[in-house]
């Protein structure tokens, strides 16, 4: 079984049963799959706002995801060996590990009502942002709404126009935020 979870309309997981009285994982009250699935997930227009982060199919990102540099090309041994000296070196920087963002009390503090979500979505899109910076894959997400239409992950890249990207996702949330940090 995988690990499920859900941050701000965006849920992820390794495993995710349609139904989470088959199992599924409910975090911070809200079940990785709310129910089955009832409508075509072909049908465009169903992430609203998050649309603008699509990768695939047409979307603004499309030539980005395209443009990336295959490392297959080069040598593999000598790329993943960089990227693996680089991700080591992220993760043990002092602001890394002395700033983790999200704590166990933060959850509690984010839980109340009129709680202010700006703090938290801007160091989860930093964090993101020096994740990709580190030159391996891009960060992308799956909507719950997709894994609820689709009952399970959207493949890739055959069903990209509907996985997002997540630096592109929470710009647009930034740029959507009530006073509050909160996305309709």
């Amino acid at each position: 079984r995988g690990d499920d979870f859900e941050v701000s309309g965006v849920a992820g997981s390794t495993h995710c049963p349609t139904v989470p009285s088959q199992g599924g994982l409910v975090l911070m009250g809200a079940a990785c799959c709310k129910e089955e699935p009832k409508s075509d997930p072909h049908i465009v227009g169903y992430l609203g706002w998050r649309e603008a982060a699509l990768v695939g199919k047409g979307s603004s990102l499309t030539d980005t995801y395209k443009a990336l540099h295959d490392p297959l090309v080069d040598d593999v041994v000598q790329t993943s060996t960089n990227l693996a000296e680089r991700v080591e070196g992220f993760l043990s920087r002092d602001d890394v590990l002395g700033n983790p963002g999200f704590t166990p009390e933060g959850v509690e503090a984010l839980k109340l009502k009129g709680s202010d979500w700006r703090v938290f979505s801007k160091w989860l899109l930093d964090r993101i942002r020096a994740v990709n910076n580190l030159g391996g894959p891009r960060v992308v997400l799956v909507s719950w709404k997709t894994l609820r239409n689709f009952g399970r992950f959207p493949k890739f890249p055959a069903e990209s126009e509907h996985i997002l990207d997540a630096e592109h996702l929470l710009e647009e949330y930034a740029r959507l935020q009530d006073a509050e940090g909160k996305v309709e």
